[in-house]
């Protein structure tokens, strides 16, 4: 059965329950159905249980959980770019391969941003 938001008829209300369902839901699947994410959460467990090892202060929380939503937001568009450009075409075209390259190069580069928030934000508490 395909699902389709509420028309607007429905409320306000009713509509917004909706749309949060259904991002629940994309956050689901992308939790057990993609590779990428055991890599996003083994890291994203690693850096929490390395910060209260340290003891690290609020601000650097802060700068860690701000990081880590990020990194899931590109990551999930990164997801969704790379369905869209399957549902489009399966075989091999230029311009799928070049929008699929760039949506990993984008996390990719989120990725080199926090290894070196990991080692300025880490090294001083090794001191």
């Amino acid at each position: 059965m395909k699902k389709t938001l509420p028309d607007k008829k429905d409320g306000a209300i009713h509509h917004y329950i909706k749309s949060t369902i259904y991002s629940v839901e994309g956050l689901i699947s992308y939790f057990f159905e993609e590779r990428s994410c055991r890599l996003y959460l083994g890291c994203s467990i690693f850096v929490i249980v390395l910060g209260f090892i340290l003891n690290i202060n609020l601000r650097d929380w802060l700068i860690i959980g701000v990081y880590l939503i990020v990194l899931l937001a590109v990551e999930l568009l990164n997801t969704a770019l790379e369905s869209v450009v399957d549902l489009v075409t399966q075989e091999y075209h230029p311009l799928a391969k070049r929008a699929k390259d760039l949506g990993s190069a984008a996390t990719f580069v989120l990725t080199l941003l926090g290894l070196m928030i990991g080692i300025f934000l880490f090294i001083p508490y090794f001191s």
